[in-house]
């Protein structure tokens, strides 16, 4: 209670004397006998109280208790102590160090177990099928304070996350080896570097980190095939002065698909473990290549002109048609060109509209007018059957990309039907248009968006003519050639947006969860949380389907599937309502990951210890530890003070208190017949 307090207090006994005096001893006429002496008393009482209430003073309590230091006990649940054989070895050394009553006196003993994730347990069973010891020692990091110790059982054999030996904990580690800690010559993969995709037509890079444990000189190859097909290799020497090598090498991306290699380093003789000698990766090759048709119902030297322009850009690949179109199939291409529609086209252009695939029209002296007006509703000309020559004249304020190195002033004119031309939405004008005798301008060439779907039209045939007229001048075609491929990249690369982006492993060992998340976009490219995704899990061998509902958490859609058999598998992600989706594959190999291992990593676990002020003991030696930390001054009991406040008088207590004051001094004046 600070001084303050102490002060308010006083004031107020004091105030509530001298009003109790003021009433009783001073303004009365009555006799001062002793009741009225019981009654200033009550009196006084009744305000000091009240004062007391609306003064409310506290009082702080400290209370202080021992805290002893914590050993975190962290056992190595993964499925290599079994394959080991060090189950019951762990479980003696474990159930030892718990129950002695040293360390217990001494310590706060928590139980902790680890594999492909930490949780609080005393239950050992040694069927994680992965090992994270870096996350389990960050997160035991993370709970416990600096006066703690931590004890890891494990054979040091981590299969995913980053190197645990440079660790820096806020408190020391020991550690407690299981296995064979007797060094053998071992020729092993550390990593595979590579991009997550790579695009048709292309070569991607791989970078190979390959390491060798041992005495003496050994050759090696290094390999990497496809479906057993060899794609690259590579003859090698390790030494004792020489024991890692890094290779960086590239491979052709094939054709689009997720592809699966293997990487292998070919055993020495008598090599104990050859099982980390092999690893698998996969890349996803991506079409990088556009599809696009150009139709039409009659030949012409504009459709030469116009297939060999866009195929310069080897990334195109142009499939020119004359016909109808009824029979064609449109879900393949990203760009349809349409080279002076009629009528017969019509089925076509039903077609096209229903893909909703982005369209370039080119109209001229043979276009069907009437149908074209009908088929499409950006546009409307009232068009005769004569025709004019129109001359180009660049819009230098076209924005949708960049048009230079061409002359178009001194290009030849375009042939086309006269008649007025009206937009009903606003384009974005690349080049205007003056006929022979007039002077206004009128539209020759726009782009331009409806409802997702990016179009171009072009009002002029005999174009052939202006990238004949761009090779006169520049002594190639690059400059027109430019022009066209800018605008089929224009076209082409519009889409809606709505997409679904997953997150998946291809390559998978056995009784590894396929752990598949998912995020899907709305047109705005913003995540959609009332997506509805299911995925659709195809085993290639047998053909069966199996689909299974993806669940929302925060920004993504995840599923772990565990009961997968090993074997090839398709997938599909798709949105129900949208009928968005995106498709690959994964393998699930026969081979547990944890099964690579036939020794404990040493090293790494020293390693470990060493960087964080601690000691490493063989397994069998558990006994010598616990003997050291009950012994160890390092570790020692903290005394704790707790600081409570409280209120001095109890609300509850003191309103009765006042109640009873105010009550008993009301009857003795009742009885007294001073009321």
């Amino acid at each position: 209670m600070n001084f303050i307090t102490v002060l308010l207090i006083f004031l107020a006994l004091v105030l509530a004397l001298a009003i109790s005096f003021y009433f009783y001893f001073y303004k009365t006429t009555f006799p001062k006998d002793k009741v009225f002496k019981q009654l200033f008393i009550l009196r006084t009482l009744t305000f000091f109280l009240i004062a007391l209430f609306f003064i409310n003073p506290k009082i702080k309590k400290n209370l202080y208790t021992i805290e002893k230091p914590t050993l975190i006990l962290a056992v190595d649940q993964s499925k290599s102590i079994s394959y080991l054989k060090e189950s019951e070895n762990i479980k003696l050394a474990y159930s030892s160090l718990k129950a002695d009553k040293k360390l217990s006196d001494k310590f706060n003993i928590q139980h902790f177990a680890f594999g492909d994730k930490i949780r609080a347990t005393d239950t050992l069973k040694f069927d994680d099928n992965q090992t994270i010891i870096y996350d389990a020692i960050d997160h035991l990091n993370k709970l416990n304070s600096k006066n703690s110790a931590l004890i890891i059982l494990s054979d040091g054999n981590q299969t995913n996350g980053n190197d645990y030996q440079y660790f820096k904990a806020k408190f020391p580690i020991y550690t407690l080896v299981a296995g064979d800690t007797a060094l053998y010559a071992d020729l092993k993969i550390n990593q595979l570097n590579l991009n997550d995709f790579t695009f048709t037509g292309n070569h991607f890079p791989v970078e190979a980190f390959l390491q060798y444990d041992g005495k003496g000189a050994v050759n090696t190859t290094f390999k990497v095939t496809e479906n057993g097909k060899l794609l690259y290799s590579q003859t090698l020497e390790f030494s004792e002065n020489h024991k890692s090598q890094t290779l960086n090498f590239q491979l052709e991306s094939g054709k689009a698909g997720v592809h699966q290699f293997t990487a292998t380093l070919t055993p020495f003789k008598n090599e104990k473990n050859s099982l980390n000698n092999q690893k698998y990766f996969s890349i996803n090759t991506l079409i990088n290549q556009s599809d696009i048709l150009i139709i039409s119902s009659f030949n012409h030297p504009d459709l030469g002109a116009l297939k060999r322009s866009i195929e310069s850009n080897k990334q195109n690949k142009v499939t020119a048609y004359i016909g109808d179109g009824k029979l064609l199939n449109l879900k393949k291409y990203q760009l349809v060109i349409t080279y002076q529609p009629n009528a017969s086209q019509k089925l076509f252009f039903e077609n096209l509209q229903k893909e909703k695939i982005p369209n370039f029209i080119i109209t001229g002296s043979e276009t069907d007018w009437n149908f074209l007006n009908t088929v499409q509703q950006v546009f409307h000309k009232n068009s005769n059957e004569q025709t004019e020559n129109y001359f180009p004249n660049l819009n230098n304020t076209f924005e949708p990309f960049i048009v230079d190195g061409l002359d178009f002033e001194s290009f030849p004119p375009l042939l086309s039907n006269i008649g007025q031309l009206n937009f009903s939405i606003k384009p974005q004008i690349l080049l205007y248009s003056k006929a022979n005798n007039s002077k206004a301008q009128e539209v020759l060439m726009a782009t331009y968006t409806q409802n997702n779907r990016r179009g171009a039209v072009l009002f002029g045939n005999d174009f052939w003519k202006w990238r004949m007229a761009s090779f006169n001048k520049n002594q190639n075609f690059d400059a027109f050639d430019k022009l066209m491929n800018n605008l089929v990249l224009y076209l082409a690369e519009y889409q809606s947006k709505r997409q679904i982006k997953a997150d998946y492993k291809a390559v998978l060992y056995a009784n590894q969860p396929a752990i598949f998340k998912a995020q899907f976009f709305d047109e705005t490219n913003n995540f959609d949380k009332r997506g509805q995704l299911d995925i659709q899990i195809t085993d290639e061998h047998s053909k069966k389907t199996t689909i299974f509902p993806l669940v929302l958490s925060e920004n993504q859609y995840a599923i772990s599937l565990n009961e997968l058999l090993a074997g090839n598998y398709n997938f599909k992600i798709k949105e129900r309502q949208s009928g968005v989706f995106i498709e690959g594959k994964f393998v699930l190999l026969n081979f547990p990951i944890e099964q690579q291992f036939s020794n404990a990593d040493y090293g790494r676990l020293k390693n470990l210890s060493s960087n964080n002020h601690g000691d490493a003991y063989l397994l069998k030696n558990y006994k010598l530890l616990s003997s050291k930390l009950a012994s160890e001054n390092e570790f020692k009991s903290i005394e704790k003070r707790t600081t409570s406040t409280r209120n001095f008088i109890d609300f509850k207590w003191l309103f009765l208190l006042v109640i009873a004051s105010a009550s008993a001094e009301w009857f003795i004046r009742k009885y007294r017949g001073l009321i």
